[in-house]
């Protein structure tokens, strides 16, 4: 080969599993720059309430059995098109047309207030399972409040991350 020629290409990987890129985490930081043009808003909880909106959108949608199965996230919902001309994307591709606008109006729209810290080993239990995954839970301002369970703040616990917890399967 002469000087300036490129090699051929031996391979081709592809990461269908989401273990080579995190692509929860790129969703994230794509979703918190487009939120930072957004006036009077963190862009972080943008992208957190975002994300969960999705989340909570896809898993009542129509087609989640499918997506689930082939490994499409509620965040890839947000942006692929869905193409390619497999009958099984058909009434995906639809739906999602209707699908990324809703998940932008209702997100924009709350005015949830989230819990942001609480201590690294903190347990919450589960007061009522919900079907999306999430769980209703209280937090309490002392531990003496705990014991009496007086004083107790509602609160939705939705499991953000970027590893698995050991209550929650893998983001979908």
């Amino acid at each position: 080969m002469s000087a300036g020629s490129t090699k051929p290409v031996r391979s081709t990987i592809f990461d269908l599993d989401d273990t080579l890129i995190i692509e929860e985490e790129v969703a994230r930081a794509s979703l918190g720059k487009v939120a930072g043009l957004l006036p009077d808003r963190d862009p972080a909880h943008v992208a957190d309430v975002l994300l969960t909106t999705a989340q909570q959108l896809w898993r009542a949608g129509p087609y989640r059995q499918i997506c689930f199965d082939l490994g499409i996230a509620s965040w890839e919902g947000l942006w692929a098109t869905f193409e390619g001309g497999h009958p099984v994307l058909d009434g995906l591709r639809d739906w999602a047309r209707t699908y990324r606008p809703a998940v932008w109006r209702q997100a924009l729209a709350t005015k949830a207030q989230l819990l942001w810290r609480v201590k690294k080993n903190a347990s919450l239990a589960c007061d009522k399972r919900l079907a999306d995954g999430s769980y209703l839970s209280r937090v309490y301002p002392s531990q003496q409040d705990q014991r009496r369970q007086t004083n107790g703040i509602a609160l939705r616990q939705v499991y953000r991350g970027y590893k698995k917890s050991p209550r929650q399967p893998k983001s979908n």
